[in-house]
């Protein structure tokens, strides 16, 4: 028996299975002749089902896979626009959604993943803590607070305890229990920064455990996030110590100078958070992290067995990545909201800026140097991460409610687009463009990278409301641009914000760069 023509028979068939099975879904034939197609999405949809309208997937995740599936098999010259269409809802995602190369459309066939025309999609990093009850009586409470606190586990993610730094109920973000006051804050008192110390007006509260206690110091244009490592109180002083790499990177850093002079009624305002001792206000609310126990003081109105409140588990809700000439390329976002986004690094590691959110690796004094002064920055994480792509747009998208940067075009991006989209409570800044530097990168050097490709490039922001970015890093922007080229930024509304609306450039030099 010739087993040749019979296997080119079965492996023809399966194929044009295949071919009709992956045609199943709705296919809507063009003026051009392209064929437009429609993957469709929803919360109670099963990802075992074949994408219709009538039986949608459960998961963009799976969405998209189908959409790899359909571009293999569909002639690219034949097929139209492939629409990913969400239904209203709110889907929480447990994982971060990565577009690489292989979900690439074309300039004909983009993939356009939208809201269901007249319902709000919702793409949520974050998790609904569940369980609420009084607490009745917690060790370390203040007096003013007894009574009024509720308490739920925190929840378990792997096995772990879930760490994070924000809180939301419905719209709202609530803020962790601290010595923050909207009319005045302390200022410091001194600072040795030989012994890395800083003292300041004696801290009434004796706390159970001062090593989860941070201090946010407003520093000129950064704010920066210290870990406190032990607390001694003299009289009417207390002095601080706190955690490597913050402590060691603050006290020596050249800009901006830590203003702590006893002299002077000028230096830089602080206050303390996270600790139940701190816990006195309503909408405040304290997690401790060795118990696993979430407090809330509630505000009027709300109630245990109604109460929705959201804290994240993504830094990342969705990368767009590429590799160096293998890009990411031709697709739009429209309509959807990115909400509910984490960050943890000054949890971790504390959070001492350059500029614009931009964290340090290492900075002090040199005099040799360009600018008199060396320093090394990381990036801060954002909700949504672009980079090595090509043609992709945001548009009628929200932005909210995110820990760090709402947006990031990082490096290697072409043809970027942000239109008509809205930004409210965004912790860092709302868009963020372009190279600031790394580890290996001084910081005041002009960038000029040896492949082009790497330089972000023609980016339009247009038409957008910004407003309330740098809720938590005040030091952040509505619109902060590095080290890019041909950018656009017009008829954009920014509101509230605490530093800058925009900042173009970086790198301190007036030498040719990218």
């Amino acid at each position: 028996m010739n087993v040749k023509p019979v296997f080119k028979v079965v492996t023809s068939v399966i194929a044009y299975v295949l071919h009709l099975l992956l045609l199943v879904m709705p296919l809507h034939v063009k003026a051009d002749n392209l064929v437009s197609s429609e993957i469709w999405v929803s919360t109670d949809g099963d990802d075992r089902s074949e994408g219709t309208k009538e039986k949608p997937f459960a998961t963009i995740h799976r969405a998209l896979s189908h959409v790899r599936e359909l571009r293999r098999m569909v002639n690219q010259d034949e097929l139209g626009p492939v629409h990913v269409v969400l239904k209203g809802g709110t889907y929480r995602m447990d994982e971060t959604l990565r577009l690489t190369a292989d979900d690439s459309g074309t300039p004909t066939s983009p993939t356009i993943i939208q809201a269901n025309e007249g319902e709000d999609v919702v793409l949520s990093g974050g998790i609904v803590v569940q369980g609420w009850s009084e607490a009745g009586d917690v060790k370390g409470l203040p007096t003013t607070a007894k009574g009024h606190i509720w308490k739920a586990s925190a929840p378990v993610i792997n096995g772990e305890k879930l760490l994070f730094r924000q809180t939301w109920v419905g719209n709202s973000k609530r803020r962790r229990a601290s010595t923050f006051d909207d009319l005045s804050m302390a200022r410091i008192i001194s600072a040795d920064k030989k012994k890395c110390e800083l003292i300041i007006p004696r801290i009434e509260h004796t706390f159970a455990h001062p090593e989860q206690l941070e201090m946010i110091i407003i520093q000129d244009w950064v704010t920066n996030v210290m870990r406190v490592k032990s607390i001694q109180s003299v009289g009417n002083r207390s002095v601080l110590k706190f955690k490597e790499p913050e402590s060691g990177i603050e006290f020596k850093r050249p800009w901006p100078i830590l203003r702590a002079d006893e002299s002077s009624y000028s230096n830089h305002m602080f206050y303390l958070t996270n600790a139940i001792e701190l816990l006195n206000q309503p909408q405040e609310w304290f997690c401790d992290s060795i118990s696993g126990e979430l407090y809330y003081w509630p505000r009027n109105g709300e109630e245990t067995s109604t109460l929705e409140a959201v804290v994240p588990v993504l830094e990342t809700l969705v990368s767009v990545s590429g590799e160096d000439c293998d890009w990411v390329e031709n697709i739009t976002f429209a309509g959807i909201t990115f909400a509910h986004s984490s960050w943890l690094r000054p949890s971790l590691n504390g959070h001492v800026p350059l500029q614009a959110g931009q964290w340090l690796y290492d900075a002090y004094t040199d005099d040799a140097s360009r600018a008199g002064n060396v320093a090394w920055v990381g990036r801060p994480s954002s909700a949504v991460s672009v980079s090595n792509a090509r043609n992709i747009s945001f548009e009628d998208c929200n932005f909210r409610q995110t820990a760090s940067t709402a947006i990031d075009f990082v490096a290697g991006t072409k043809n970027m687009k942000v239109r008509g989209c809205t930004f409210s409570d965004i912790g860092g800044t709302a868009i963020l463009a372009g190279y600031f530097g790394d580890k290996e990168f001084e910081a005041h050097e002009p960038y000029n990278p040896d492949s082009h490709y790497a330089v972000c490039d023609s980016i339009i922001i247009d038409n957008n409301y910004i407003a309330q970015p740098a809720a938590e890093d005040w030091g952040c922007l509505g619109v902060c641009v590095g080290f890019a080229s041909n950018v656009t930024i017009s008829h954009n509304e920014i509101f509230d914000t605490p530093y800058s609306a925009i900042s173009m450039g970086w790198g301190w030099t007036k030498d040719a760069n990218c």
